[in-house]
């Protein structure tokens, strides 16, 4: 043994080296130099870069190699190295990730579906999308998951802990535990170390760990939006999660999904899933999960043929050579599609029609959507019934309260009021489901955070809205509005000031309590209805007051009694310190409040409207009324 010498190193490279540095893997030695391209190994697994800081004269005096003659073996003794010095692994041996432990969070962006693609046997699969984990942290003092023991092919199905929150399962490989932050990220808890990613939506239904093509990956089975079926896919590196990407309108379960090479999935297609088809897929080499042929069975309500269908009458389920036509607007119901050949119906006598399918493969085939085989099928039939009403259909002076989820963050229609589902989520971001389409909001209240509480929608004036009333973290209330069309979703604005929204029941008049913080000895409650533009407004001039406590006069005022709903010209004076009980403020003219001896009293507050009136703002009343009334 020798101690290695300053800018020398021999049996390792020909060349001559400087800027020597050193790093302590697997119980090894490894010598290094910067600035060369010089391959470095530890244990058999290649350094693909070092970073080096401090001084050499720091630790190359305990580092001895013994270096034999004409070799380049490297045999190394293990030594103490100072704070900051690193390496980073290649994945090229071993299947060693190169994740790292910590990783900057990345903005939030919902992930949308996955891109389509022909593989090289022409079958449909599915480009995944690379999303980085928001945030990935990782506790170094604990055990690392190993997950090389699975047998290729095994699928493990978690335990349901709480439903759509906790998912868990053991093994050999140590724990894993899936569940959900505040922030609407899905946490991975695996043997103690913690990982977050992006996850399109927080209803988890099953969970899956799969090993495939030597690599292990989690699927979470989630539902989105309109009951939308996703997969979101998920692989694990021994200290690292990432997510590989998402596949959209495809639902599955644990009694389908027990294998990689054919499970069997439904996806739906339409407004209420008006076609539905169940095909095989299979687990592919990145992970994402991708049709395992081109078969496909159909499942629809009752449908008509929209043109003339002409094919072959098929017989125990051989083609014969027997022609048949269904005639446009006679029963057509599709069973089994072959995407690249043929799709069989059943006429109204129970015939199997078997038609070519290959011109509307030419027309309607788009690479980048697996669903142009829904949307083919449906050019050719159309429901006998559509009970889902468009949103011109709606009714003028609807108000139909929206459903809630049992974890109070989606909201949906339910019946027959188009499909619609409004889900808050990543504290302030909003996500609309109309039909077959989403559209995300990001509301800021110029406050900490807020949460929806209630959602409504109306029509009015021949549009329709979405009213949905949130709470912020200061107990304001607000009602954030949005217009619905056929195909899209707006934001329209905001009303803030609320201090809470009785149930809307009608788009002429509904109650909101209104106060103005600075103030806070009265709240307004009056009368809103649904403006021209969408947003609520005032639905007259009066206003009914109600105090926080007991208030009285903090001077003398002089005002005329009112009976049976008349003033008089009975004038009096309440004087300072009397309780008095606030009632109502009628058309911004004048003030009734009732006296400690139980007289309706009228004030003018022409005076006070001169001098607080605000264009705009009609929480001047409350600052009027401030300025003779206090605390009891």
């Amino acid at each position: 043994m020798k101690p290695i010498k300053k800018e020398q190193i021999t049996a390792l490279t020909s060349g001559r080296m400087s800027a020597l540095g050193a790093v302590l893997l697997t119980g090894a030695i490894a010598v290094a130099s910067t600035g060369c391209s010089t391959e470095v190994k530890a244990d058999g697994i290649t350094i693909e870069s070092l970073c080096v800081t401090g001084t050499l004269d720091d630790f190359t005096s305990d580092i001895k190699v013994d270096a034999p003659e004409g070799t380049n073996e490297v045999k190394t003794t293990e030594a103490t190295l100072p704070d900051g010095i690193g390496a980073r692994l290649s994945a090229q041996e071993g299947g060693t990730s190169t994740e790292p432990s910590v990783s900057v969070q990345a903005d939030t962006v919902e992930t949308r579906p996955s891109d389509v693609r022909l593989d090289s046997e022409g079958n449909i699969t599915r480009e995944p999308v690379e999303t980085q984990p928001s945030e990935n942290v990782k506790n170094n003092t604990v055990s690392k998951a190993s997950f090389g023991a699975l047998e290729d092919g095994t699928v493990l199905v978690f335990d349901e802990v709480e439903e759509y929150a906790d998912f868990r399962l053991n093994g050999d490989f140590g724990s894993i535990k899936i569940t959900r932050d505040e922030y609407s990220n899905v946490v991975f808890n695996i043997n103690s170390n913690e990982y977050k990613c992006d996850i399109s939506s927080v209803r988890m239904t099953y969970a899956y760990l799969i090993r495939n093509n030597n690599k292990t990956f989690i699927y979470i089975s989630v539902v989105r939006g309109c009951y939308v079926g996703e997969i979101n896919v998920y692989e694990l590196g021994e200290d690292s999660v990432r997510q590989v990407g998402v596949v959209s309108d495809v639902i599955t379960n644990d009694y389908y999904l027990n294998n990689t090479k054919s499970f069997m999935c439904y996806e739906e297609y339409g407004k209420g899933g008006v076609i539905v088809t169940k095909r095989a897929y299979k687990v592919s080499d990145n992970g994402m999960p991708v049709h395992a042929d081109n078969l496909c069975e159909v499942q629809t309500s009752d449908t008509v043929a929209k043109v003339d269908i002409t094919g072959k009458v098929v017989k125990d389920g051989q083609v014969t050579s027997e022609t048949r036509t269904i005639k446009a607007g006679e029963t057509a119901v599709p069973v089994m599609v072959n995407e690249v050949e043929y799709i069989d119906f059943k006429d109204a006598y129970g015939n199997i029609i078997r038609a070519d399918f290959t011109k509307a493969l030419e027309e309607y085939y788009d690479m980048n959507d697996y669903r142009w085989v829904q949307r083919a099928v449906l050019s050719m039939i159309k429901p006998v019934n559509d009970n889902i009403l468009t949103v011109k259909d709606i009714p003028e002076g609807t108000v139909r309260k929206l459903d809630v989820s049992r974890d109070g963050k989606e909201f949906f229609t339910g019946d027959a009021y188009t499909d619609l589902v409004v889900e808050s989520y990543h504290r302030d971001n909003v996500r609309i489901t109309h039909g077959d389409k989403s559209f995300e909001f990001e509301i800021s209240h110029d406050h900490a955070g807020s949460y929806i509480t209630s959602v409504y929608l109306l029509k009015n004036n021949g549009r329709a809205y979405i009213y949905a009333v949130s709470t912020l973290e200061d107990d304001n209330v607000s009602i954030d509005v949005y217009e619905v069309t056929e195909d899209s979703v707006s934001y329209v604005g905001v009303h803030h000031g609320f201090c809470g929204v009785e149930s809307i029941n009608s788009t002429k008049s509904f109650v909101c309590y209104e106060y103005d913080g600075k103030y806070g000895l009265v709240s307004l409650k009056r009368f809103y209805k649904v403006g021209e533009n969408g947003l609520p407004v005032p639905a007259d001039y009066t206003f009914y007051l109600s105090t926080y406590g007991s208030v009285k006069t903090s001077k003398d005022i002089t005002g005329y009694i009112v009976r049976d709903g008349r003033v008089t010209n009975e004038q009096v004076t309440v004087k300072a310190g009397e309780q008095v009980t606030p009632d109502k403020i009628v058309a911004m003219q004048y003030l009734d409040l009732i006296d400690q001896n139980g007289n309706m009293i009228r004030l003018d507050l022409e005076e006070l409207f001169c001098e607080y009136c605000e264009s705009g703002n009609y929480f001047w009343m409350i600052r009027a009324i401030s300025t003779f009334i206090e605390e009891a």
